[in-house]
């Protein structure tokens, strides 16, 4: 029988250490299209600081994409905690019926939780990935040490193994997540021939490019579906959050360096999201929003205001901006429009 909590987590809740860890612990079985967290919650069992205002937060998550409502509490024996317990039951129960590797348990990489046992299953499973694969360049050493340079070289192994197997590189494998997928089959098994791993796919015959190349609109819409991509984890929060934070997403990737070269595309991405997100609250007529939408741009528009808002910029430790284009007076218009049909859509009930 799962073990059950001595007094509710999260609002209003008694909030004791023991069960907040219980909490995270089931919340962090929960896939991320059901509401899970990503990354993983630490399991600390703390009520304070920015691990618990993330546990408090992913309550309300996981209730809205399950049940479609919200109190932010789970309960001693109630709906949110009989749910959570279905998750790691569940998992577990998948995991025997059909042979597959028991997870992890706890995040291992980049900014993991890296837990010693954990850190060194992965270093083992790692070494029985064939190099043409996405195995490590030289065998790494099974210690479950989290420094030095065999932890250095654990972490460039799994960017290597995602690079090659998932076409993107963190450095990190997640509980649940595409990189344990993929990597779990080849953990070796002493009591049952493994299956063997699907083979690489086979390179492509080499032949003339003769895809046209990707338009301006184009660039920008690969802009706006990344953000959105990374709201994957919000389950059935509603449209008007979902603007808020791609909008977040994309002022923070303005921030770093990489993205200097597509600065134009990523500043029309910015002023669709934003457009988007204050449309969709209702709280502004068409009226203001259209003043609104032209001012993000005007800011820009003339060489000396350019300068003083880049010194602002760098003041506040962020990347000059670009200047304004057509792209981003058209995309702010289109985020105009999409914004208010999602207000109309009662993006904002």
């Amino acid at each position: 029988m799962a073990q059950n909590l001595t007094g509710s987590v999260g609002r209003g809740g008694k909030n004791r250490s023991a069960d907040i860890k219980r909490v995270q612990e089931l919340l962090n079985t929960v896939p991320r299209s059901k509401g899970g967290p990503s990354p993983l919650l630490e399991t600390d069992g703390r009520k304070g600081g920015r691990n618990w205002i993330r546990t408090y937060d992913q309550i309300s998550l996981f209730q809205f994409a399950n049940f479609g409502w919200q109190d932010g509490r789970v309960d001693p024996g109630g709906k949110s905690f009989r749910k959570l317990v279905d998750y790691e039951q569940g998992a577990a129960s998948n995991s025997e019926r059909t042979g597959q590797a028991a997870n992890l348990s706890g995040s291992v990489g980049n900014q993991g939780q890296n837990r010693r046992d954990d850190v060194r299953r992965v270093q083992r499973i790692l070494n029985a990935v064939p190099r043409r694969a996405g195995g490590p360049r030289q065998r790494l050493a099974e210690d479950g040490a989290t420094a030095g340079n065999n932890w250095n070289a654990t972490i460039l192994a799994i960017a290597e193994f995602q690079s090659k197997q998932l076409n993107f590189r963190d450095g990190r494998i997640d509980v649940n997540g595409r990189t344990w997928g993929k990597l779990s089959p080849y953990e070796p098994d002493q009591e049952r021939p493994a299956a063997p791993p699907a083979p690489p796919p086979a390179p492509p015959a080499p032949r003339r490019n003769t895809s046209p190349p990707m338009t301006d609109d184009g660039r920008v819409q690969a802009w706006i579906d990344r953000a959105y991509r990374e709201m994957g984890s919000m389950g059935g929060t509603d449209q008007m959050r979902k603007n808020q934070f791609a909008w977040g997403y994309l002022i923070t990737e303005r921030k770093k360096s990489h993205a200097a070269t597509q600065d134009i595309y990523l500043a029309a991405a910015e002023h669709y999201l934003y457009a988007r997100f204050e449309s969709s609250t209702g709280i502004l007529g068409s009226g203001m929003m259209i003043i609104g939408v032209g001012l993000y741009d005007l800011v820009k528009a003339t060489p000396g205001m350019l300068e003083v808002y880049n010194w602002y910029l760098r003041k506040q430790g962020e990347r000059p901006a670009s200047r304004p284009t057509w792209l981003s007076t058209k995309w702010g218009a289109q985020g105009l429009a999409d914004g208010t049909a999602d207000y109309m859509r009662g993006a904002f009930s």
